[in-house]
């Protein structure tokens, strides 16, 4: 745009009764969170407007704007297939478009002021910084990456341990050797010193007035790399698609298709996400494993269907409030958009689910649509609040919690869990918890904190789920693989429950896959924090399991099913 690296307005304020082309800044605001956000419009001929918008909290810079209005004193605008867009008038006393920007998972309230959003240029603190910290007696890392383009200096920030990526950044300072900033999702504040020639900054976080001293840094080599990802040209069609699902009242599903090149019909798989708002690659800490898999089911002749859940990228819809059931829905809209399609052979349609998608896909199988296999990763088989608990224990256990602080919490954990489960809805799961968590001496404060965490929509939505009702009920193909090193849903307890549900099934198969964690990538110890170190997206063990179980069923197009390209 015209305006780099300053701040700058012009006369776009006198002009936009006229024309609201020009740089224009503001901070979209909800009850949760604040976001800032710029846009850069331009009037290249009369009655059309073209334009950009950068959110550097997220990391996303001059993406561009599909439709830009201004009609009737109304300046409108959308992108990414108008899931996100605004609409708003020009209010003089505030010299700002007022409006509301609204994407699938929140409405916000903005008011865009004439400027230019330029950060100030820090180049010094360009790169890769790594550092270590004992937060009450647990091991947290912190990755800061620092980048520098047209609009400044911006950084987002990584935390293995709690498996997050890119949290905003905000407040980033340097004069001298002094370094500062913020990461509002953390609640926490550094400052600390530069030092050029070691490549270090040294200082403490403020987390809740309780100074954690660490030492940042540089490494060169950045972060790990994720070499099983995909790129063009490739050997199969990929086409963005969309379809609506009539249960949800109009939500449209944002989705992607891989189908091979080979003459069809194909058969067909729809992948299904695990829980938290997952994108159509189930995007994780860097890795894309529903990419990685839809491009090995590709390669290998079978076609695949991957969906942005509600509220995610390009599916609208509310993900919140959505249930099991809800989901299911939406799988079964999948299967029936499939059966839409020339290249899709219609009695050969299967499910892939990961983790809650593995609970999600036998509620599908049995009777919502016309299912012809179904293979469920890493899924739990037995009810949900016993799952919690041993989940619970052994994510501690691979965090490096000792045994005997983990034996004197299981009754709070058990409490806690209980009453998530007998509650009646999500208000008074949230007040139960944080009464037992101030019963056991939390601060108040800590405790609503606490509280909303863990009774939080993922949670609430699933924990009174037995999946093994489901699992005995199906009576197309099944297989079921779980990691042997999987803390996440452990083998130890979910293994034999699988056996058992799906006992006497004419084909059904349930392998533990030896090595590979819950993401089922080959690990050292299963340990959540390991996601974001490993190179490898998914392991070519699973890859393999899975085509060549399709193969043998007839339900790959190709004579080398399975064989890993990687």
């Amino acid at each position: 745009m015209a305006c780099v690296l300053i701040a700058c307005s012009g006369n776009a304020a006198a002009q936009s009764a006229s024309s609201p082309a020009g740089d224009w800044q503001g901070v979209l605001r909800s009850e949760e969170r604040q976001t800032r956000s710029a846009i850069h419009l331009e009037q290249n001929e009369p009655g059309v407007l073209t334009g950009d918008i950068d959110l550097p909290d997220t990391g996303q810079w001059d993406v561009p704007l599909e439709k830009v209005t201004y009609q009737d004193g109304v300046l409108a605008f959308s992108y990414r297939g108008g899931s996100r867009s605004f609409e708003g008038r020009w209010d003089s006393a505030a010299a700002a478009w007022v409006g509301k920007f609204r994407n699938p998972a929140a409405t916000f309230d903005v008011a865009y002021k004439a400027g230019f959003l330029g950060l100030p240029v820090l180049a010094a603190l360009n790169g890769y910084w790594e550092a270590d910290a004992t937060i009450q007696g647990l091991r947290r890392r912190f990755k800061l990456r620092v980048t520098t383009n047209a609009h400044g200096t911006y950084a987002l920030m990584d935390m293995p341990e709690l498996v997050q990526t890119g949290l905003a950044v905000v407040s980033l300072g340097l004069q001298g050797r002094d370094v500062a900033f913020a990461v509002p999702a953390l609640g926490m504040r550094f400052e600390g010193k530069l030092d050029r020639t070691a490549g270090s900054i040294t200082g403490a976080f403020d987390a809740a007035g309780t100074a954690v001293p660490v030492e940042f840094r540089r490494n060169p080599s950045g972060a790990p790399r994720r070499t099983q990802t995909p790129e063009p040209p490739y050997p199969y069609t990929v086409e963005d698609v969309a379809f609506a699902n009539p249960a949800s009242g109009g939500a449209m599903l944002g989705c992607t298709l891989n189908v091979p090149k080979a003459p069809g019909p194909h058969p067909a798989a729809m992948l299904l996400t695990g829980s938290g708002q997952q994108d159509r690659d189930e995007t994780l800490v860097g890795h894309k494993p529903f990419l990685v898999l839809a491009d090995h089911l590709a390669h290998n002749g079978t076609a695949v269907l991957r969906c942005d859940d509600r509220g995610v990228g390009r599916s609208t819809g509310e993900y919140r409030t959505a249930t099991l059931e809800d989901f299911a829905e939406d799988a079964a809209a999948g299967i029936a958009f499939l059966r839409t399609r020339r290249e899709i052979a219609p009695s050969k349609i299967g499910l892939i689910g990961h983790s809650e998608g593995g609970v999600v896909a036998p509620m599908v199988a049995n009777g919502r649509a016309n299912v012809a296999f179904v293979i469920l990763m890493a899924a739990p088989g037995v009810p949900i609040d016993e799952l919690l608990m041993m989940q619970g224990e052994e994510v501690a256990r691979a965090d490096g919690v000792p045994e005997a602080r983990i034996a004197q919490q299981r009754p709070l954990r058990r409490a806690v869990l209980t009453a998530m489960r007998d509650a009646a809805d999500p208000d008074a799961a949230r007040a139960a918890v944080e009464a037992l968590l101030v019963a056991y001496g939390v601060p108040p404060k800590v405790a609503r904190a606490q509280a909303a965490q863990e009774a939080s929509p993922d949670i609430l939505r699933i924990i009174r789920a037995d999946p093994a009702d489901a699992i005995a009920e199906m009576r197309v193909p099944v297989l079921a693989i779980v990691g042997s090193k999987d803390r996440q849903v452990p083998p130890v307890q979910n293994l034999p429950a699988l056996r058992e549900a799906l006992a006497g099934h004419r084909d059904a198969t349930v392998r533990e896959l030896p090595g590979l964690n819950h993401l089922l990538q080959t690990a050292e110890t299963g340990a959540m924090g390991e996601y974001y170190d490993i190179e490898e997206t998914m392991a070519p063990l699973a890859l393999d399991t899975i085509a060549n179980w399709l193969g043998e069923r007839g339900f790959t197009a190709v004579d080398n099913a399975g064989r890993s390209r990687r």
